[in-house]
C-alpha cells in the first residue's frame, strides 16, 4: 500500500515537473518569436530555433566564424544562380537555331 502512494506521488511529481519544464520552454519559445517577429519581421518554429541553436553552437565549437561561412555560402548561391543563368540561355540559343533550321527545310 505505501508502494502505490509512493507510485502515485513519483507519478504526480513527475507531472508537475513535464507541465513546468513544457510552460518554461514554451515562454522561451514565444519570448524569442516575438522578438524575431518584431525586429526581424519573421516567424520560426521551434524545431528552426533548436535548429539554429545547435548549428550556432556547433560552428562555435569548431572555430569558425558564421560572418565568413555566410559570405561563402552566398558567393557560392550567387555563383551558381549566374551559371545557371547562362547554361539556361545557351539551351535556349541552340534550341531557337535548332527550330529555325527544322522550319527553313
Amino acid at each position: 500500500m505505501e508502494e502505490n502512494k509512493l507510485d502515485t506521488l513519483d507519478e504526480m511529481i513527475g507531472k508537475i515537473y513535464s507541465d513546468v519544464v513544457e510552460t518554461y520552454e514554451e515562454f522561451i519559445f514565444q519570448t524569442v518569436n516575438n522578438w524575431l517577429s518584431k525586429n526581424y519581421m519573421t516567424v520560426v518554429s521551434k524545431k528552426e530555433l533548436i535548429g539554429a541553436v545547435t548549428l550556432y553552437r556547433t560552428i562555435n565549437e569548431y572555430g569558425l566564424d558564421i560572418d565568413q561561412l555566410m559570405i561563402s555560402a552566398n558567393a557560392y548561391v550567387d555563383g551558381y544562380s549566374a551559371g545557371r543563368k547562362i547554361g539556361r540561355q545557351e539551351v535556349i540559343k541552340k534550341m531557337t537555331d535548332i527550330f529555325k533550321e527544322d522550319t527553313c527545310k
